[in-house]
C-alpha cells in the first residue's frame, strides 16, 4: 500500500469514529458498554471531535509531498495511536466490553503503519511515489 492510500484509510476510519462519536455519542458508548451519563456524552463528543480532526488532516493531507509534513504525520499517528492501543487494551474486558479490542487492533495498525512508513518503507519519506 502506497503512503498516500495509508493516510487516505486512516484519515476515513478516524472521520467515521469522530462522527460516531460526536453525532450520536450515546450509540457509541453503549456499543463499548460505556455509561451514558450527561458529563460521558460530553467527553466522547469531545473525542469525536479530536477524531475527526485528526481523520481528515489525514485525509486532507494524503497527497502532501512535503517531507516535513509527511514525518509530522508519521510521528504524530504513531505516537498518538499506540497511546491509544494502551489505552483501550486496559480497558478492554474491564471498563469497556470485549468490542474495545477491536479498537485496540486499529489504533495497533494505523501505529504499525506509520512506523512502517517512518522507518522500513523502500521510499524516503518526502519522496515522491512513481
Amino acid at each position: 500500500m502506497k503512503r498516500e492510500m495509508f493516510f487516505g484509510v486512516s484519515g476515513i476510519i478516524g472521520a467515521i469514529f469522530g462522527l460516531g462519536f460526536l453525532l450520536v455519542p450515546d450509540m457509541m458508548l453503549r456499543l463499548y458498554g460505556a455509561p451514558t451519563e450527561p458529563h460521558h456524552l460530553m467527553l466522547a463528543r469531545y473525542f469525536g471531535s479530536a477524531l475527526l480532526t485528526v481523520g481528515l488532516t489525514y485525509f486532507l493531507a494524503r497527497g502532501t509531498q512535503e517531507p516535513a509534513a509527511v514525518r509530522a504525520l508519521l510521528v504524530a499517528g504513531l505516537v498518538g495511536n499506540a497511546a491509544g492501543a494502551a489505552i483501550s487494551a486496559s480497558a478492554a474486558g474491564g471498563l469497556q466490553n470485549d468490542l474495545a479490542w477491536v479498537t485496540v487492533v486499529i489504533y495497533a495498525s494505523i501505529a504499525a503503519g506509520a512506523a512502517y512508513y517512518l522507518f522500513m518503507a523502500k521510499q524516503p519519506v518526502g519522496v515522491q511515489s512513481a
